[in-house]
C-alpha cells in the first residue's frame, strides 16, 4: 500500500471513531432527565438528538469509505 492510502485509512478510521463517539454522547444527552426547567431539558435532548444523526450519518459514510478501499 502507498503512504498516501494508509494516511486515508488512518483518518478514515480516526473520524468513525469520532463518529461512534458523537453517538454515544447523543444517546447520554437523550436519556438527560434532570435540569432546571423543562426547556433545558428540551434543549438537551434536542441537542443528544443532533448528535444521533450526525454521528450516524457521518458514520455510515465512513464505513463505505473503508468499504470502498477494501474492495
Amino acid at each position: 500500500m502507498t503512504p498516501e492510502m494508509m494516511t486515508d485509512i488512518t483518518i478514515t478510521i480516526v473520524i468513525f471513531l469520532v463518529s461512534i463517539a458523537m453517538v454515544f454522547k447523543g444517546k447520554i444527552l437523550r436519556e438527560t432527565k434532570q435540569g432546571t426547567s423543562d426547556s433545558s431539558i428540551e434543549k438537551t435532548q434536542n441537542r443528544g438528538t443532533l448528535f444521533l444523526i450526525c454521528g450516524s450519518v457521518v458514520a455510515i459514510i465512513q464505513i463505505i469509505k473503508l468499504g470502498s478501499f477494501l474492495l
